[in-house]
């Protein structure tokens, strides 16, 4: 049964059921044949002709029978008897209940269900040979649990099926309590089992719950949806990159989705670029496929770790992403979710992706890290920055005090957020002189006098600079020494098509001291150990 959004086309859907067709030599086995083969030989061979018989022979079934077709198939009947219909055509059959045009089995004298919805036992009318057969009508429902209605005389076995909802039942053949005495299997089961099991047995094996006497077909009963019941949304993920690449694994992946309807999720990233090769700068959005993940039916929690075993069923999602570069990127995953009834609509649907998915919103952002080193930073050049303020007619007073540092282009040589950072020695950290060149260091002008001798340490702390400590990091190529990263953002002047990055220093009672910065680019979102650039020193700036 189909389900389409918004539209419904059809409520329901009816199939007939028939006993299983069987041969003119078991009807003889049988004895079927018997009494008509002395008081009317020719009727006992027309009988014996129905051997050949097909729901297909419309002369039969007069205006209760029609052909359905896919357009552009034939919907003209087989020219020849047991000639199969054209490819996708398929006979409707419309009355109540249809005549069984075959010499259909003669124990099967109903039918039973089994399955999540309970069991079932409804006997065909009609005498043989005339059986008639039986309908079951698949319905839609708006919700809910699935419902099993049973009517009366020719109303057909209701099921009812919430959208998106898929049923197996056990279908198989009822036997007669006393056909079932004639079986070679039961005289078995009657010598074996004990006496007071007897009863349930019987009523076990006429129900048609004995694989060996009536063996049973799984009917599968599906009220399939055009589109997922409501789009998926990435909820979380755990994103890895490995030194020096360019690709990014997804895992532990949370997807929120309705499992019964959707079948695939195609997930993609998007994010922007702010790209500056030198000539020119401006930001680019960019939309890449990440990773696919098939939905079990059962899957309800929309959870997606990535299996150990290549051969595990169901197999692992591929959850690899190639990004084509290793810098950092801040993206947004969105999920599209496909049906997981597509093969059951008109293949004209096929053809636009978006009358079978539904696309969610955008989730949270995630940080795709570096994979490599900052370049270095290169400087073009420093500048003191301060404001004059007039206090009065005569008194001037001197506000703020820091630095203005141009940077050459290109920036971002690891992506989005990259940074200037001033390191400064880590706290309790003993340091050689050889090391001295990674930490800024300051000094006084010898021209004027410090107003105490302690009025200025020779290294700069994070308080000199308006800020609370930044991160550790080792320092490229010298894994045992660590200091302390003191990060500012960067600014494009178009005026002077340059980088630059404002440093606030705070003297305390030095006037006027030099600074030599120990400069570097740094990367907060980077693989451990890769935050860092090389290490620069700038000139002596006042």
């Amino acid at each position: 049964m189909q389900a389409a959004f918004p539209d419904v086309p059809k409520d329901s859907s009816d199939r007939h059921v028939a006993p299983a067709k069987s041969t003119q030599i078991m009807v003889e086995t049988h004895g079927l044949l018997d009494a008509l083969m002395v008081d009317d030989p020719a009727a006992a061979y027309a009988l014996s002709l129905r051997e050949q018989g097909t729901f297909l022979d419309y002369q039969l079934f007069g205006d209760e029978i029609a052909v359905e077709a896919p357009p552009g198939v034939s919907t003209a009947f087989p020219a020849n008897r047991g000639d199969p219909m054209a490819p996708g055509a398929y006979v409707v059959h419309t009355g109540d209940k249809v005549r069984v045009p075959y010499l259909a089995d003669p124990f099967a004298a109903g039918i039973a269900l089994r399955g999540p919805l309970g069991e079932l036992t409804r006997m065909f009318d009609g005498t043989w040979p005339d059986v008639q057969s039986l309908r079951l009508r698949l319905r839609r429902t708006g919700g809910g649990e699935p419902q099993l209605t049973v009517g009366a005389g020719a109303a057909p076995i209701e099921i009812g099926l919430p959208p998106a909802t898929i049923v197996q039942l056990r279908i198989s053949a009822a036997l007669r309590p006393a056909d079932l005495e004639q079986t070679w299997v039961w005289s078995l089961i009657k010598d074996l089992a004990p006496p007071e099991a007897l009863e349930e047995l019987r009523a076990l094996a006429t129900g048609g719950g004995h694989w060996m006497l009536t063996p049973f077909r799984t009917l599968e009963l599906v009220h399939a949806v055009q589109k997922p019941l409501r789009a998926p949304k990435v909820e979380s993920a755990s994103l890895a990159r490995v030194a020096d690449g360019t690709f990014v694994d997804y895992s532990d992946i949370h997807i929120d989705l309705d499992a019964h309807s959707t079948g695939i999720v195609d997930v993609t990233a998007e994010w922007t670029d702010e790209v500056d090769t030198g000539g020119e700068h401006r930001v680019i959005a960019r939309t890449g496929h990440a990773f696919q993940v098939r939905v079990a039916y059962d899957d309800v929690a929309g959870v997606f770790p990535v299996a150990p075993d290549p051969c595990a069923e169901p197999a692992p999602p591929r959850t690899r992403q190639e990004i084509g570069d290793t810098r950092h990127h801040v993206v947004k995953l969105r999920a599209t979710g496909t049906t997981r009834f597509r093969e059951y609509f008109p293949r004209e649907l096929w053809l636009d992706e978006q009358n079978l998915t539904r696309t969610g919103e955008l989730s949270q952002e995630m940080h795709i890290v570096s994979t490599r080193a900052p370049e270095p930073p290169r400087i073009a050049y420093m500048l003191p920055t301060f404001e004059w303020k007039d206090v009065g007619e005569l008194e001037r007073h001197r506000i703020g005090g820091g630095l203005r540092i141009y940077l050459e282009r290109p920036w971002f040589s690891t992506g989005e957020g990259e940074q200037l950072a001033v390191l400064i020695a880590a706290p309790d950290l003993m340091m050689s002189d050889a090391d001295n060149k990674y930490i800024s260091r300051w000094g006084h002008d010898p021209i004027w006098r410090p107003s105490s001798p302690d009025a200025l340490a020779s290294q700069l702390t994070a308080a000199h600079l308006f800020r609370a400590d930044g991160p550790l990091v080792v320092v490229p190529n010298k894994p045992d020494l660590q200091v302390t990263a003191i990060a500012f953002h960067v600014y494009f002047s178009s005026e002077r098509g340059l980088w630059f990055c404002d440093i606030e220093l705070d003297p305390g009672a030095a006037y006027f001291p030099f600074v030599r910065l120990a400069l570097a680019r740094y990367q907060q979102h980077s693989l451990p150990g890769r935050e860092l650039s090389r290490v620069i020193q700038a000139d002596f700036a006042q």
